[in-house]
């Protein structure tokens, strides 16, 4: 695979099977919540007086409501994505506005990655339902292991001591 596919498929991956979308909801949801956790060590930092004190209350705020968009982001909703995105946006842009455009490439990965939760979210939604009554590939593994030592306690007559030690 080339760089450029691999950008590719980074950048704009394709979620329209279920996995895919969730893999793109996931890359939000912890965009999110690494950001919360970012803003409430800025705001600790702040409130011991190295920073603007009022930066503080502030920061622990914007912890609050990203804290509260990777939740949404979790279960899946396309409120929360999108609300996450916009807010996102709006503090970027009132960010540039008071300090200056500083640590812009990773502003533009998280971005990204507020971007593809909300191509996650609408492209989960639209997915068809789980059948019912169709095991996971996890009920499988755990089906074949039971079969396995059930069939070697019947052809062993139960379990023996290993001769070995």
């Amino acid at each position: 695979m080339t760089m450029q596919e691999w950008a590719a498929i980074w950048i704009w991956p394709d979620v329209t099977i279920r996995r895919k979308a969730q893999a793109a909801i996931d890359e939000a949801f912890w965009a999110a919540l690494s950001f919360a956790v970012l803003m409430a060590i800025f705001a600790t930092i702040g409130l011991t007086g190295f920073l603007d004190p009022g930066a503080g209350i502030s920061a622990y705020m914007i912890a609050v409501i990203y804290g509260g968009i990777a939740a949404g982001i979790r279960a899946r909703s396309r409120v929360a994505a999108v609300a996450g995105l916009v807010i996102y946006v709006a503090d970027r842009i009132y960010f540039v506005a008071t300090g200056g455009p500083r640590g812009v490439v990773i502003w533009g990965l998280i971005l990204l990655a507020f971007w593809q939760g909300v191509r996650g979210t609408f492209a989960y939604a639209k997915l068809p339902p789980k059948q019912v009554g169709v095991p996971s590939i996890e009920d499988s593994f755990k089906a074949m292991a039971q079969g396995t030592v059930k069939r070697d306690v019947e052809q062993n007559g139960g379990m023996k001591e290993n001769p070995h030690t």
